[in-house]
């Protein structure tokens, strides 16, 4: 998780760490669907 976040921080230092958390959890959830337990930890629900 860390690493993929990082990565695409270095990639482009102007993305905002909000869209490079989702875009990291939204590939760990479409590689490992049936494994939750791998990202489900990330969400966000609410305001």
């Amino acid at each position: 998780m860390a690493g993929g976040f990082y990565r695409r921080m270095a990639l482009k230092p102007a993305i905002d760490a909000a869209f490079a958390l989702h875009t990291t959890v939204r590939h760990l959830r479409d590689a490992q669907p049936l494994l939750p337990s791998s990202w489900a930890g990330y969400l966000h629900a609410g305001p």
